[in-house]
């Protein structure tokens, strides 16, 4: 069986005081980071993590203590509400397609929202490998997030443009 890894990286640290209690708890949840001088460097080794089990009275403390606006919150509130009162344990799957785009996405977007300009833009870079040489296995993708847009291109949709161009190109030269 072969293992896939996504090793990814948000190119720009991010001044932790743009980062709410909430937004701080999930994204350390979801990326190994690195803290130092007030800035926060998020990446993932292997992998971000899709899903969460967080401890019920941190998540309920940081939901509490964040009154920046979060995409987020509704769907968490929604999860904790949900889940026993006698469990002390929250599950969280981030794999659900929340407008669109994967949650730590639209975290950051909203980070990159509430800057006014003081963090125009993030870029993440993900790369694809896996534990066995497979077609659909290497490759990855550059994301840039603005306040109003989240685009990806990866290796894959480059190599679709580029051959689509050439066989055109190709299509073209040939005679009649």
């Amino acid at each position: 069986m072969a293992d896939y890894f996504t090793p990814t990286v948000v190119q720009q640290e991010i001044p932790a005081e743009l980062i709410s209690p909430f937004e701080k708890l999930l994204l350390a949840a979801i990326f190994e980071h690195e803290e130092e001088n007030g800035k926060i460097y998020y990446f993932a080794s292997e992998a971000s993590s899709d899903f969460l089990t967080l401890d019920r009275a941190d998540l309920e403390h940081a939901l509490a203590a964040t009154t920046a606006k979060s995409r987020l919150k509704t769907f968490v509130q929604e999860q904790i509400d949900a889940t026993p009162a006698v469990c002390a344990d929250i599950d969280l799957d981030l794999t659900v397609s929340l407008y669109g785009s994967d949650a730590y996405l639209v975290i950051l977007q909203d980070i990159v929202r509430r800057s006014k300009g003081a963090l125009p833009y993030l870029t993440i870079t993900e790369s694809w490998t896996c534990s066995k040489i497979r077609p659909d296995a290497l490759g990855g993708q550059a994301i840039i997030i603005t306040p109003r847009a989240i685009r990806t291109w990866s290796t894959y949709r480059y190599l679709e443009a580029f051959t689509g161009r050439f066989e055109q190109k190709q299509c073209a030269n040939m005679p009649p």
